[in-house]
């Protein structure tokens, strides 16, 4: 989320370190707005306002009021490993490629892949050849 939000110290402790890192990094703006103190505890909430800059416009998918959808890994084409091609028929072929993962500034905010077992995936991609356009991906 950005805009306006709130942390609690005990709850949203790591959530906040999340922010103050992207926030060195350059890609939201974290701006103290108010602190308090809970009466008869160790804790205390801290209202923040939190901007996304123009540096973060790369890695945004979607954007809303009060959420942003950004790019915590990408894959990428392994140079090390060459890509299995194999003609399955007159006007079909089939490519196999390893693809890595590389992680983003945001990936520390996804909650999925963590915790992969590999960083890379093998992908198997069909395609089909038309007299007009030539090699194509088949749907």
């Amino acid at each position: 989320p950005y805009g306006e939000v709130k942390f609690s110290k005990k709850a949203d402790s790591l959530e906040l370190e999340l922010y103050e890192h992207l926030a060195n990094y350059g890609y939201v703006n974290l701006e103290l707005l108010k602190e308090r103190k809970k009466f008869l505890s160790k804790d205390s909430t801290f209202t923040y306002s939190v901007e996304l800059t123009d540096k973060s416009i790369p890695f945004v998918i979607n954007k809303t009021e009060k959420k942003a959808t950004v790019i915590t890994y990408y894959y990428e084409l392994d140079d090390s490993q060459p890509a299995n091609l194999e003609q399955t028929g007159k006007n079909r072929a089939k490519a196999t490629v390893t693809l890595t993962r590389k992680e983003t500034d945001f990936s520390m905010l996804a909650k999925k892949n963590r915790a992969s077992n590999a960083s890379f995936i093998k992908k198997t991609y069909n395609f089909r050849f038309d007299e007009n356009s030539g090699w194509r991906i088949a749907k």
